[in-house]
């Protein structure tokens, strides 16, 4: 909008080709496609009709420059090389092989863009990364974000921070987009696709779990999000726990929920409230902010009435409060370092205290592989202090360290269209000379396209001083 306001005036006072051009330009960018069409025609005729009364202009090099872009938009197929030969003994092999790359790329002829680039040497950065974009070189485009930001196309910019995996960073470049110019409907398509695409409007998950050797939990969950305003969201959601005991009657847990979050800019933040129906009902709620930059991530949680997993009793009968702060600091594009700080209180779902605790945990985590089937490692120190603990609910003091690397399993949930296996495995060892071990085997990949279901065996020994083994069976899906 800033653009077109400044470009007016000189529209006005000058008869500039190039200022036409930059124009439809302009009003393409604001989804004016009908505008820019106008503006592009009636050039082409102009021009057309000044080669008729000069024929010399066909040897003018800005002119022919101006032409050539034209032609790609209005001449047949069949011919368009043509015109690019007649044209091509005014320019240097540079000049003239970025034009005819553009040509291809505006028809999306990806195939031809690759073959000119590499014969010719051509080594423009927008080049490079829509190489990169058609390639899936998530590597090529970490670096070329890094060094050409600024010159790089910003749609392109977006859809590639998107690609590499920074979503908080392509939602905040979108958002920017849309606030500089609110037509740029593209723009915001990228945007409803990302949002889509992190967070489908439907979702069912299944859960199988053996807790123990008498208790099996089996939880059924159903959520739907609809959009409240551009960038805010609200989500309904029922969620069944159901506790499974051999030995007496089933407990039985239904959770209603309503929350309300968004999905773009540095401050992001997530509310909820929940009325359980269980062997007492109660209120449950939570609040999440955080906030992203290039670098940093802060972030705080604060949970009241929420169910806790802390111990196998616990799940079935026990309510936290808890505050939670986190600090994550961006090493590398593949390094990252984190600490959390969490402080809980616990009690029966009558209001009987079981005790407190305080969790103090750093982390750091490094990505060898990028794009499926992504490879991370991560490595944690975790220490956990108990106080007060009531009717032996609650474990002892304990420290813990741990690895764990995963394969595939950075973007599962996400929406996708190949079948991905994917499995993370992790080991870990407490000052109690506790070995723990966790294993997670699944697959997904979309049912018809635009959704994803995911399947996974879970299974769990000793972790987070848990030392009954746990396994199960997940099944989830997103549309």
């Amino acid at each position: 909008d800033l653009a077109l306001k400044w470009l007016m005036p000189l529209l006005k006072s000058s008869d500039s080709l190039e200022y036409q051009v930059v124009y439809a330009d302009i009003l393409q960018l604001q989804d004016r496609e009908e505008g820019a069409s106008r503006v592009r025609l009636k050039l082409f005729r102009r021009l057309n009709q000044m080669i008729k009364k000069s024929p010399k202009l066909l040897e003018d090099k800005a002119f022919a420059r101006v032409y050539l872009r034209l032609v790609v938009m209005f001449i047949p197929p069949e011919k368009k090389n043509l015109y690019f030969k007649k044209f091509k003994h005014l320019f240097k092999q540079k000049d003239f092989m970025d034009m005819k790359i553009g040509w291809k790329s505006y028809i999306q002829s990806e195939d031809q863009v690759k073959y000119l680039a590499s014969k010719y040497h051509m080594n423009l950065p927008w080049l490079r990364l829509y190489i990169a974009m058609s390639r899936g070189d998530t590597q090529a485009k970490q670096e070329l974000l890094k060094d050409y930001k600024d010159i790089l196309a910003f749609r392109d910019r977006v859809t590639a921070t998107k690609d590499i995996g920074d979503r908080a960073g392509a939602y905040s470049l979108a958002f920017q987009g849309m606030e500089d110019n609110q037509r740029d409907v593209d723009l915001y398509k990228i945007y409803e696709g990302m949002v889509n695409s992190d967070y489908p409007k439907g979702e069912f998950k299944s859960k199988y779990k053996k807790l123990s050797k008498h208790i099996t939990d089996i939880e059924n969950r159903v959520s739907y999000r609809w959009k409240l305003y551009k960038g805010i969201n609200s989500k309904f959601s029922f969620h069944q726990y159901r506790y499974i005991k051999d030995n007496g009657k089933d407990i039985l847990d239904n959770k209603v929920a309503l929350s309300i979050n968004n999905s773009y800019k540095r401050v992001i933040w997530n509310i909820e409230i929940a009325k359980h129906f269980a062997q007492r009902d109660f209120i449950s709620s939570l609040l999440n902010i955080s906030y992203k930059n290039s670098e940093i991530e802060l972030g705080v949680e604060a949970k009241y009435h929420n169910k806790t997993q802390q111990s196998t009793q616990l799940q079935m009968i026990g309510i936290q409060d808890s505050v939670k702060v986190t600090a994550k600091r961006k090493l590398s594009n593949r390094m990252n370092i984190r600490a959390s700080y969490k402080h809980s209180k616990y009690q029966k779902q009558n209001g009987d205290s079981v005790g407190n605790s305080e969790k103090l945990k750093v982390s750091g985590d490094y990505l060898l592989r990028a794009g499926y089937p992504d490879i991370r490692f991560t490595t944690y120190l975790l220490t956990y202090k108990f106080r007060d603990i009531k009717e032996n609910l609650l474990p002892k003091d304990f420290i813990e360290f741990g690895s764990q690397i995963s394969v595939g399993a950075v973007q599962n949930e996400e929406i996708h269209q190949d079948l991905r296996p994917f499995g993370v495995l992790g080991l870990s060892v407490n000052d109690k000379q506790e070995m723990g071990t966790s294993l997670s085997l699944g697959v997904s990949g979309a049912l018809k396209g635009g959704d994803v279901l995911n399947l996974s065996l879970d299974y769990s020994k000793g972790m987070d001083m848990i030392s009954y083994p746990y396994y199960g069976v997940t099944l989830n899906y997103k549309f």
